[in-house]
């Protein structure tokens, strides 16, 4: 496997073509000697670098200009460029080609290959003469394709030990050629060697390249995208793993509602107040502690992204942080959501409780009859000897003390799918004096829960 990382915007480019391919010239800096060696160039000839590419250009007498990579480069190869041509005289040839073994010179390869830019005594009838080189005396295996005057393309030379083939624009042009003498040492040549012909055109190259060849290349393919970091913040220096076992469930849980009795760990605040929990080890996901014993226990809902169906889940708590108030918020973990998780979450509203109590204090002893959902109550164990629950001057929770009955309002319909199995859970703080305050959650389960262990 390769890694590809990324997301770090401070960042600034480290991309470098040199490094990563055989050879490569743009000629944004004009003409490298270090790369290219340049011979015969006549008063009328032009080798140098224009605008960002280089044009060769041949007056039509001797000798012709000669443009050739400085240093041989080995191995089976694909070189690629980009070229056009601006004018060319009829039955005349202009080109790059590899020149395959230095031979007596540069000028003079053992043998070669090049696709020419030809235009065949026919005036308009542009195309390819795809020559081969060998002992001094060149051969045209095939006339193929054609070209634009004018027009920049893309081509590609591939050869290795035994053969070349030409591409233009990513279509093969011509077949591939199978030579007696291929060689090992190759360099790029604009123009033809030397064997006594004079052509006269002017042509332009850019993004010249060499890599390597392979007849099968590998494919290619993204994973899915994960995380370097592997702490959720620098400032919490320790952390528990917590294990959910959801390997007795058939159903994928997804922000699910998962409650964990947490005991009190030696760095941690006394209070839980840095508690911090993380499905990734970098994202922070919601808790809330519903009730806690300092410097003892806690005990914490959390709500998890995705627990996979019969698998194992690791959560992670982080604390040890002394100068961090709590996170705990209840209503971003108990919310309106679907079948999988939470269906209801209600805040006690003090000051309309207070506002009721005035009001009304036959509220701390009786029942006020109002229309419940649906006709559905939800008994309870020895609930304590509280008013109706309102939220905003609106009561949504009633508490019957003889029959230990809790009913909701219609005016907070809960829609709940009959068949499906549901807890529900109401949690109150005694009242003290006028003040009472509490949560009143309902939550959906599927099949079996989850367990959790501390680790």
């Amino acid at each position: 496997l390769i890694y590809m990382y990324y997301g770090n915007s401070s960042a600034t480019s480290v991309s470098d073509v040199e490094k990563v391919l055989d050879f490569y010239d743009n000629f944004s800096t004009g003409l490298d000697p270090q790369k290219w060696t340049v011979s015969r160039v006549s008063a009328g000839d032009i080798a140098a670098v224009s605008n960002g590419e280089l044009n060769v250009k041949q007056d039509g007498s001797a000798p012709i200009a000669y443009v050739v990579t400085s240093n041989a480069m080995k191995g089976d190869l694909i070189v690629e460029y980009k070229a056009k041509v601006a004018s060319l005289t009829p039955g005349h040839n202009l080109g790059l080609g590899i020149a395959d073994g230095l031979g007596t010179s540069a000028e003079n390869p053992a043998n070669g290959f090049w696709p020419y830019f030809a235009q065949n005594n026919v005036p308009g009838n542009y195309v390819f003469n795809l020559f081969k080189f060998e002992a001094g005396a060149y051969t045209i295996l095939e006339t193929a394709g054609n070209y634009a005057i004018g027009q920049f393309n893309k081509y590609k030379i591939i050869t290795n030990n035994s053969f070349y083939s030409f591409y233009q624009d990513g279509i093969q042009t011509g077949g591939t050629y199978y030579l007696e003498n291929v060689g090992f040492n190759k360099r790029i040549a604009m123009t033809r060697p030397d064997f006594g012909a004079i052509d006269q055109g002017d042509q332009y190259f850019d993004d010249i390249s060499v890599r390597k060849y392979s007849a099968i290349e590998p494919t290619v393919g993204f994973g899915k995208a994960t995380s370097i970091k592997n702490w959720f913040d620098d400032e919490w220096k320790q952390r528990a793993n917590i294990s959910i076992d959801n390997s007795g469930n058939s159903e994928e849980l997804t922000d699910y509602q998962v409650k964990i009795e947490v005991p009190y760990i030696q760095n941690m605040q006394s209070d839980f107040d840095d508690l911090r929990f993380s499905a990734d080890k970098v994202t922070e996901i919601p808790y809330w502690i519903e009730e806690k014993k300092e410097a003892e226990s806690a005990t914490v809902w959390i709500k998890v992204p995705k627990v996979e169906a019969n698998e194992k889940k690791t959560v992670y708590m982080y604390y040890a942080n002394p100068n961090v108030s709590t996170a705990s918020n209840g209503t971003d973990v108990f919310e309106a959501y679907n079948i999988d998780g939470i269906q209801g979450f209600w805040n006690m509203d003090e000051e309309a409780f207070r506002a009721n109590l005035q009001a009304n204090p036959s509220f701390e002893n009786g029942y006020d009859n109002w229309n419940n959902l649906n006709g559905a109550t939800f008994n309870s164990t020895n609930v304590p000897d509280l008013p109706d629950v309102a939220y905003s001057g609106t009561k949504i929770l009633q508490v019957e003390p003889p029959a230990d009955t809790v009913s909701f309002a219609q005016d907070y319909p809960l829609s709940l799918k009959k068949g499906d199995k549901y807890t529900y859970s109401i949690y109150v703080r005694s009242r003290d004096g006028q003040k009472i305050s509490g949560k009143i959650a309902i939550h959906g389960i599927l099949g079996t829960n989850p367990q959790t262990s501390q680790k």
